[in-house]
């Protein structure tokens, strides 16, 4: 029945804004409106032109990959509405603890990620950096992949591309820092330079081997916490601003969508919402944040290579943690 009901649901909410063109004054359908027009201009849809520089050529090619359902190499509006409201379905899933269709107060955090949850993002990343379609990332995913041949062999290595990114200070993956190589090697178990699903889609269950310490096929922050080591006491400090605010941001949420005024929101009343100093100031909050910072009085050893500043060093000797773990040799059982 809960299944049913989803169905019903998602068909309406995409009938919905697939009907409602002008519909700006609602947030969601604005920022649908707005993306649409940002790449597609004055065209019907999104498609990539000769014209485009790389970030555009990277973005567009993205919005194609993931919304383009009648295979026609374009992405138009009520495509991206379409998958748009599949990806916010999704979302309000995952924050419905108890699935009954609402949101209240109490659900306003991810406690638990789920393994089926984890590989529908995993798919999702994969289609945004698998540019051409062809179930593989590698250079030759790349917009303008040209400008990074160094040598002109028509052939782009990974090392042109360090040295390009680097401009020039690294000119070798084994110059890297241990967790970058580490990564590389993982990702590319083969060597070949290129990412296969299957590779990636190992990577991930390797990875969630380690994360989900229990072994309930779920992951929390404490368990990440738990598994990374270290202090753990500093790390829920340096995390706990950026959790707030998001528990804050969600709280305020349902206040503010809860149109019939019963403490609980559901997908209607989230597509209907039409605060936008909400969404603006909230987003000036997440702005203030910046991204996580790992400060100590000795620099940690990778501080010096690639020029990094020292709490990013930090995260890398964090992420070197994760990845040495012996369990990442393992495949989760929640396959």
């Amino acid at each position: 029945m809960v299944v049913l009901m989803q169905l019903v649901m998602s068909t309406f909410l995409i009938w919905k804004t697939q009907r409602n063109i002008d519909c700006n004054n609602q947030v969601f359908c604005f920022l649908i409106n707005k993306l649409h027009k940002n790449l597609a201009g004055n065209k019907d849809s999104v498609f990539v032109s000769l014209e485009d520089d790389f970030q555009t050529i990277f973005m567009k090619t993205a919005v194609v990959n993931l919304a383009d359902e009648n295979e026609d190499d374009q992405a138009s509006l009520g495509e991206i509405r379409e998958k748009s409201v599949k990806y916010l379905r999704d979302l309000f899933a995952l924050l419905d603890a108890n699935n009954d269709n609402f949101l209240v107060e109490n659900e306003c955090t991810i406690h638990n990620v789920s393994f089926s949850e984890i590989k529908q993002a995993v798919t999702t990343i994969f289609k945004i950096f698998d540019q051409n379609r062809d179930e593989e990332i590698s250079t030759e995913d790349f917009p303008n992949k040209e400008s990074f041949d160094l040598n002109k062999d028509r052939i782009v290595t990974f090392n042109e591309v360090i040295k390009k990114a680097s401009d020039g200070r690294v000119s070798n993956i084994i110059f890297l820092p241990r967790p970058f190589q580490t990564l590389i090697n993982k990702l590319d178990s083969i060597r070949d330079e290129k990412i296969s699903i299957k590779e990636f889609e190992r990577f991930t269950n390797e990875l969630f081997n380690v994360l989900d310490d229990d072994n309930d096929c779920h992951i929390s922050l404490d368990e990440v916490i738990e598994v990374v080591g270290g202090n753990k006491v500093a790390m829920k400090t340096i995390l706990k601003p950026y959790t707030s605010v998001i528990e804050e941001f969600l709280k305020n949420l349902i206040k503010k969508a809860d149109l019939n005024n019963d403490d609980k929101i559901d997908l209607y009343e989230i597509i209907d919402f039409k605060d936008f100093k909400f969404l603006t100031d909230s987003l000036e909050s997440f702005k203030r944040l910046g991204y996580p910072k790992l400060n100590r009085s000795s620099r940690s050893r990778w501080a010096n290579i690639l020029e990094i500043k020292d709490d990013v060093s930090l995260w890398l000797t964090v992420a070197d943690r994760l990845l040495q773990r012996k369990e990442f040799n393992n495949q989760t059982s929640c396959l």
